[in-house]
């Protein structure tokens, strides 16, 4: 079941633009200082319809990297070395991407953490400020078009109370079942990026959100049980059909008794579209306008228009990581995408621990410290006191390969241990005077 399905209640209208896609090939490795080599080529559409890269595309590209780039072909390519935080070289819909190489070393070794968030809204205090104005617009409009209807004007007490329902309680409805449809959205989106996207979960997933919304609206009044079978993104006229039978119940219609002639309209989809154009123009809005505010609130139901692949070239297979690892190529891969409305960025991460073998062989006499074990160590190295760092650095450097060293490190203890007892595991990792040396000799 689509994503669409959660949000029918709230789109009369919403506008989309079919335009190529803007495509990117990111390509990044570490240099022998630790650097991000960055490469990145960019252009429009698929295959023989590609074309060169879009104004803005383009503009970003040359802001981040400095220069105008190189022709390839149609593409451009742009090439870099970067330290730390790495270019902000993509955007989407206005928003552009984030990303940075961290590093955290010792004589051990280092340990990498590649974070990047793709081009999208990253200021859930902004969505929420957009679901709020869009359920605004939506009532607001709504009930300007009520209050210019003779045939309301007629019976004042039915439209005073029609008012009071659509600027309260449908509002608060409208809000409600948008933040669940942005919440299923987080929610899928979260699954993806971490790779829990086979088809059937998906479509599991969605069925189970789908009917989250479902059971909110009958809740609430707007269906029958019986009538969520027949719910889709083309059911336009049960939606409407229980709208109004909500709306009858609120401005006191007794059972039987008809709807104003207004209202009764109202029942198809295409009046009701009607109405609600003149209801925005009465409130000093276009149908153009309230489809940006939907663009903004929602998200791409038509697929994206920025989107491409990231691609690590590394020696060693990541220890955590939610791309897709080559072990023949020695590649690490992602199929990335700007997102918009209230979708969740789309977040890339990897993490490296990385061995200083030519160290551990001068004093361990082989490479005992790898993988998680290493950044286990290289996190509890850092969370020691001076004293202690002072204490252990001294100990590591006297250390040599020979049958005295694994009686060595299980002898090891601090000689000014901290002695407050902590609640936090990561001080209580420092707080383990033989924690080092444990995870040296868990091989």
């Amino acid at each position: 079941m689509k994503k669409v399905a959660l949000l029918a209640l709230l789109l009369p209208l919403v506008m989309a633009l079919n335009c190529p896609a803007n495509k990117f090939a990111i390509v990044m490795e570490r240099t022998p200082e630790g650097k991000v080599q960055r490469e990145l080529t960019v252009w429009t559409g698929d295959g023989s319809d590609a074309s060169e890269p879009k104004e803005h595309v383009l503009a970003a590209a040359q802001s981040a990297y400095g220069g105008a780039g190189a022709k390839v072909g149609k593409k451009q390519r742009f090439s870099a070395t970067f330290a730390e935080s790495l270019p902000a070289d993509l955007v989407h819909e206005g928003l552009p991407n984030y990303g940075f190489l961290g590093t955290s070393a010792c004589p051990m070794g280092r340990v990498f953490t590649y974070v990047e968030r793709m081009p999208g809204r990253n200021d859930p205090a902004e969505l929420v400020a957009t679901a709020n104005k869009l359920a605004d617009t939506v009532t607001r409009a709504m009930a300007a078009w009520a209050r210019a209807q003779p045939s309301l004007q007629q019976e004042p007490e039915k439209l005073e109370r029609l008012v009071s329902f659509l600027e309260t309680e449908l509002r608060n409805d409208l809000l409600n079942v948008l933040l669940m449809g942005w919440q299923a959205v987080i929610r899928g989106n979260a699954l993806h990026d971490v790779g829990l996207d086979e088809e059937d979960d998906v479509r599991e997933f969605w069925y189970t959100e789908s009917l989250r919304a479902a059971s909110y609206v009958v809740e609430h009044g707007y269906f029958l049980p019986d009538e969520i079978p027949l719910l889709s993104e083309d059911s336009g006229r049960v939606i409407w059909r229980g709208i109004l039978r909500k709306v009858a119940r609120e401005i006191g219609c007794v059972d039987g008794e008809p709807l104003p002639a207004a209202l009764v309209c109202l029942g198809e989809p295409d009046e009701f579209q009607a109405a609600f154009e003149q209801g925005l123009k009465a409130i000093g809005l276009t149908m153009r306008e309230f489809s940006q505010q939907c663009e903004s609130a929602l998200p791409a139901l038509l697929g994206n228009d920025t989107n491409g692949q990231v691609v690590w070239r590394c020696r060693i297979k990541p220890l955590h990581t939610n791309g897709t690892w080559d072990e023949e190529k020695s590649e690490l891969a992602w199929e990335a995408a700007g997102r918009q409305g209230c979708e969740t960025p789309q977040l890339l991460f990897a993490i490296w621990p990385e061995p200083d073998e030519a160290f551990q062989c001068e004093h361990l006499g082989r490479i005992m410290l790898e993988g998680q074990r290493l950044a286990e160590y290289v996190t509890w190295r850092a969370g020691l006191t001076d004293e202690q760092l002072a204490e252990w650095k001294a100990f590591v450097a006297e250390l040599r390969p020979g049958p005295e060293l694994i009686d060595r490190l299980k002898a090891f203890r601090f000689s000014t241990p901290t002695t407050k007892p902590s609640t936090m595991p990561t001080e209580q990792a420092a707080d383990d005077p033989t924690r080092g040396a444990k995870l040296i000799l868990e091989q």
